[in-house]
């Protein structure tokens, strides 16, 4: 009982803190759409917000993370600002600060964005059952990012759609304590993991469904 209490304690103090990941720009190589054009980007937003909800131990779905409180920008801030920067990098592809000066605008929209922590029964078991921090040590957590969206490439004078295509990632990561130390830091550390992770890959996909847009 005395053990239980404990970790009841501890999970209390870390329920009452607000997560913060930290996240790290998208740096991919050799990027390379094989288009010599000038295009202007347009980001739209439909998705439904990430909110804290649900925070405990216990088995089952846990959001810690409210997607605004991404450092040093929100999430889906830090989603756009990452795909203009990759594809500017493509040779001969030219990212116009307006939709006038180009020849093809390039649309995504964000339809689904969630990231989580999945606590299966035998780990929360570890935790209530040895007790306190030792119980948390055996812990290994399943952290999981989905973003779903669509991409639509138009002619800028026409209006026109060229081509679209859906991006769907879904990226999952195990988080341990041996990674990280602290409860607190095993949380931010598979947040920040798979949300860069998850973000990487769908730009990964941007890049490829362009090349394939003739």
């Amino acid at each position: 009982m005395k053990n239980i209490i404990i970790l009841t304690a501890i999970l209390t103090i870390f329920n009452g803190c607000a997560l913060k990941p930290v996240l790290s720009p998208v740096e991919l190589v050799n990027v390379d759409i094989n288009k010599d054009v000038r295009a202007f980007f347009e980001f739209t937003d439909s998705h439904s917000k990430v909110i804290m909800k649900n925070r405990s131990g216990l088995p089952g779905i846990h959001h810690d993370v409210n997607e605004d409180n991404y450092l040093p920008i929100p999430f889906t801030d830090y989603l756009k600002q990452n795909i203009v920067n990759n594809l500017a990098k493509s040779p001969g592809f030219q990212l116009m600060q307006h939709k006038n000066e180009s020849d093809f605008m390039i649309q995504f929209e964000l339809k689904y964005f969630d990231v989580y922590r999945h606590t299966s029964g035998s780990a929360a078991a570890a935790g209530i059952l040895v007790g306190g921090l030792i119980g948390q040590a055996m812990v290994k957590e399943d952290f999981r990012a989905i973003i779903n969206g669509e991409v639509s490439v138009l002619n800028s004078v026409l209006g026109d759609v060229l081509c679209s295509f859906s991006t769907n990632v879904e990226e999952s990561i195990v988080v341990g304590i041996s990674k990280t130390g602290l409860l607190k830091s095993r949380a931010l550390v598979g947040y920040e993991d798979v949300t860069e992770e998850a973000s990487s890959e769908l730009i990964k996909q941007i890049i490829i469904g362009l090349s394939s847009c003739n």
